[in-house]
């Protein structure tokens, strides 16, 4: 049964000389007393190591190029005084390499940790994660409060997890000193984890291959990209930026049937604009999580505003091709007393159609095209 060490002092009170009737509920009063001293409960687990109390850092390992996996062992006493000693017994499941297990060692005392492999027999290792020679200087402890006692680091393949479970012959102990010349023997509780770790592609709704983009002609950027390992994406949502910085979504594109073959994906984007154009994927699943692919950018040289207007002379159509780094306003034909006999909108950058000019009188016209930064006038003769 884990229990304190039952030969703690009575209380300075009860040393006292006290009345017959007092003495007899002793037995009965002592319990409740023990226990209102000492009502902290005790604890240890193994949780991920941090910066703040990662005294050394867990080795690289060459064979998976992955730094190992550090935990360490947390415990909290249930009692004040100098933690002299602690010793643990557990149980760790092997993974298809063996023993996980490349690091074992106390933090706080002289290490007295070793592991017996059973990989083969049993499919575990057993670790004694212990320390002695715990001093006042190093190791006093206040119950209820948390201290780091142990540090093991863990190699793990991709994709695998190990669990730790707590070996009950060994036992988890710990001796404190509480200062009256016999130690508390305290027995912590403890929770079994799982440690892991992910493959790249695990949790994620597909393992994205590739993706670049490319400038077309005006102003048209063509977006290639191929996944592996379709899991449960929905579609791909396809965003652009100017800036890098604010993104908007330009399109959408299904992702298909499930698949572990490569599969290729395609979009145009007609309505791309001067200079840098950022483009991402964010890949969508059912539950609504998503994913963001890196970034490409695909640039486009600001065109020169040019109109070519022909023929001149013209009989029945004047051909109007015209470029423009910004969207065109309008254009206009106006005769000879400035009367508009013609007016064309349009917001597009580049602008080419044939005007129909049979039904107008012969004559000198002004041709005026019209951008939100530039302004071209032509005559034109229409000759019959």
């Amino acid at each position: 049964m884990k229990t304190f060490n039952n030969k703690l002092p009575l209380p300075l009170p009860l040393q006292l000389k006290l009345p017959l009737r007092l003495k007899l509920l002793l037995p009965l009063l002592l319990p409740l007393l023990f226990l209102s001293t000492y009502a902290f409960s005790q604890s240890m687990r193994w949780i991920p190591a941090t910066d703040v109390f990662e005294l050394n850092p867990c080795p690289h390992q060459q064979a998976s190029k992955t730094q190992a996996l550090s935990y360490v062992l947390e415990y909290t006493p249930g009692v004040s005084g100098v933690l002299t000693s602690y010793t643990t017994g557990f149980l760790i499941s092997c993974t298809t390499a063996g023993s996980a297990i490349v690091k074992n060692q106390s933090v706080v005392m002289t290490n007295k940790s070793r592991e017996i492999s059973g990989c083969n027999t049993m499919g575990a290792v057993l670790m004694n994660s212990s320390g002695n020679s715990g001093d006042a200087v190093h190791n006093t402890i206040t119950a209820g409060v948390p201290v780091i006692l142990h540090q093991i680091c863990l190699s793990i393949p991709e994709g695998e997890a190990v669990t730790i479970l707590e070996e009950e012959v060994t036992d988890l102990t710990t001796s404190i000193d509480v200062g009256n010349g016999d130690p508390v023997t305290e027995f912590p509780t403890y929770a079994p984890i799982s440690a892991g770790r992910a493959k790249y592609d695990q949790g994620k709704p597909m393992l994205l291959l590739d993706f670049k983009g490319v400038p077309l002609e005006d102003f048209v950027a063509q977006l290639d990209w191929s996944t592996s390992l379709v899991i449960n994406n929905t579609h791909f949502d396809i965003e652009r930026s100017t800036d890098g910085v604010t993104f908007s979504s330009i399109g959408t594109v299904e992702v298909g049937e499930k698949t572990d073959h490569i599969r290729s994906y395609q979009f145009f984007d007609k309505e791309a604009k001067a200079g840098d154009n950022y483009y991402r994927l964010m890949q969508v699943n059912p539950q609504g999580t998503s994913e963001y692919s890196p970034v490409r950018i695909v640039n486009f040289t600001p065109k020169t505003f040019a109109v070519t207007c022909t023929p001149n002379p013209a009989d029945d159509f004047l051909q109007l091709d015209i470029q423009s780094p910004v969207g065109i306003k309008n254009i206009t034909l106006t005769d000879a007393s400035g009367r508009i006999v013609m007016d064309e909108k349009d917001d597009n950058n580049n602008f080419n159609t044939r005007l129909d000019v049979k039904k107008l009188l012969g004559g000198i016209y002004t041709l005026t095209v019209v951008t939100t930064t530039d302004r071209y006038t032509e005559k034109v003769v229409i000759a019959h």
